[in-house]
């Protein structure tokens, strides 16, 4: 929209706004400066009769009698709202909350740029964390160059961990193919898995501390899968059919068995996600949802629970989905209409979800209160790519890449809520878009990112 007629649009609605409090609130001060809603750290940052409430300035109501300003007493418990902070805040006092209505983004950031629209209100979405502006404590003191590269913004990168605690890489090289990178003998060695592909990769580590890979063969091909478990490197296509393998995730589970969820292009059918798993000693393979648009550049990702369920989440028709076996069917959970790309799903002991989701903003989604809920992890930085691990005790450990809107300039950030709170630090800079967040088995944090000039390896120091 023009800058005039953004700020015509903006005039007119803070003036019948305006009008509207007068009119309704006929008083002395009634046409001063409207500060419901507006941002706030603490209650001492809202008026005497108001609560600063998950970033807001409002108060809990029992009816729209208790509110003012043309706001109106909303239950989120009762609603449709997605929103964590709000809904548990709400369950918690067991009230409503007064809040403004709204159609669109614009009528709420005209109060407060941290209020998201949503079923016709501004809800407050405060972010669980902001950036501290602390370096994190790496071992060796800083990341190490895995390998020198020059392709531009995002090179798919994914690690796992070994039994020794030891990193084991998966990357695509744009000139020289599908690398696998490994510190096992303290230095780090690389080699050629398949030479030209171009696409994303993923990468597991098995019980007998075997390496297991897929990628895509090349563009327009299928999909192929390699393992050393034998003592040498062993490849096999899985799959060939349209366009095979470009948004794929591989998960190993208790058996060593592995499991994959991937994509199929079928020319003028649309998008098959594909699930497959080698637990009878030969791939099988079932679809679970056939005949869908894909959306944008958006990974699917795996997780297996303690059970050996399968648990997966993607994008399609702009539906963001999550989908699991338990019943012995698939069955397909639409969790909301967003512009969500490169989920990455955990499941914690107790079985509960939990899915990081970034696509210019950063979220925490899970389902532990009983429906699936979003919470906002960073305040105002565009993020381009985030990946979640969960440790034994069930904390979170995140992986970001953000702008602090230089668009050649981005950082790495580890996030991570094992004190209680989320707590953030920086890694490392450059141009990079893509990075992958893996633990060890003494629940070390490893984490291997692309920072557009080298494949780059931390592990965190606790």
């Amino acid at each position: 929209m023009p800058n005039g007629l953004h700020n015509m649009k903006s005039l007119i609605r803070n003036l019948i706004r305006l009008l509207t409090i007068c009119i309704i609130i006929p008083c002395a001060t009634c046409c001063s400066e409207d500060t419901w809603m507006k941002h706030c750290e603490t209650s001492d940052d809202c008026e005497v009769d108001r609560t600063c409430i998950c970033g807001s300035c409002t108060k809990f109501c029992e009816s729209e009698n208790d509110c003012g300003s043309g706001t109106k007493c909303i239950d989120p418990v009762e609603s449709d709202t997605y929103l964590a902070c709000i809904y548990n805040e709400a369950k918690e006092n067991g009230t409503g909350v007064c809040l403004y209505s709204c159609q669109d983004y614009e009528d709420c950031q005209e109060y407060n740029y941290n209020l998201k629209c949503d079923e016709g209100n501004c809800w407050p979405n405060n972010a669980a964390a902001t950036r501290s502006g602390n370096t994190c404590k790496i071992v060796n003191g800083w990341p190490v160059a895995v390998k020198e590269l020059t392709c531009g913004h995002y090179v798919p990168v994914s690690i796992a961990v070994d039994s020794k605690n030891k990193a084991h890489i998966a990357f695509n090289d744009c000139e020289e193919g599908y690398i696998y990178a490994t510190n096992i003998k303290e230095s780090w060695n690389t080699q050629v898995l398949y030479a030209g592909g171009v696409g994303n990769t993923a990468i597991g580590v098995d019980g007998n501390d075997s390496v297991h890979i897929i990628y895509q063969t090349n563009y327009d091909g299928g999909m192929e899968y390699a393992t050393n478990a034998s003592g040498f490197w062993e490849k096999e296509l899985i799959d060939k059919e349209g366009k095979v393998g470009g948004h794929q995730s591989l998960a190993v589970d208790k058996n060593d068995n592995i499991h994959i969820v991937y994509y199929i292009d079928i020319k003028g059918e649309g998008t098959e996600i594909v699930y497959t798993n080698n637990s009878f000693g030969e791939w099988r393979s079932s679809v679970v949802e056939s005949n869908q648009r894909l959306y944008g550049e958006a990974p699917a990702s795996i997780h297996l629970d303690s059970k050996g369920n399968v648990h997966i989440t993607e994008t399609m028709d702009a539906i963001f989905k999550y989908t699991n076996n338990a019943s012995k069917e698939w069955k397909v959970t639409k969790i909301k209409k967003v512009t969500t790309r490169n989920p990455s799903i955990k499941i914690s002991r107790d079985e509960f979800v939990y899915i990081i989701s970034s696509n210019l903003t950063v979220d925490l989604i899970t389902n532990d209160s009983g429906k699936f809920l979003y919470q906002k992890l960073l305040y105002d930085y565009p993020v381009y790519q985030a990946s979640l691990a969960i440790d034994s005790k069930d904390n979170l450990h995140v992986c970001l890449l953000g702008s602090e809107g230089e668009v050649e300039r981005s950082f790495a950030e580890y996030l991570t809520n094992e004190s209680g709170q989320w707590k953030t630090c920086e890694i490392g800079w450059g141009t990079g878009r893509s990075n992958s967040i893996a633990v060890g088995p003494d629940d070390s944090v490893h984490i291997s990112y692309y920072d557009g000039y080298s494949i780059e390896y931390a592990k965190i120091d606790k």
